[in-house]
């Protein structure tokens, strides 16, 4: 994997989070995601789980360039997309 935070976490320097939510502005803001990524103007999020890399380093433990970034998991109950969020690329 390019991301080996696991010295990075240990040491308390970054920061794994996550939350699962149905939350109704966060299910709206992931529904429109998904409608636009996929085209799917029938879909409506009921459930969402975010995990939240924070300035984690790249791979080999590397501390000098930092990234954070985002995975939302997305389902209306039937499908269920994965979608990516970056601060950088």
């Amino acid at each position: 994997s390019p991301l080996d935070n696991r010295q990075s976490l240990a040491n308390g320097a970054n920061s794994i989070y996550y939350r699962s939510t149905t939350d109704s502005t966060v299910k709206t803001r992931a529904t429109d995601d998904v409608r636009k990524a996929f085209g799917l103007s029938d879909f409506a999020a009921e459930q969402v789980i975010i995990a939240t890399w924070f300035k984690v380093g790249k791979w080999k433990r590397a501390s000098d360039k930092l990234n954070t970034f985002q995975v939302v998991l997305v389902t209306d109950g039937v499908r269920s997309f994965a979608v990516f969020y970056y601060s950088r690329m």
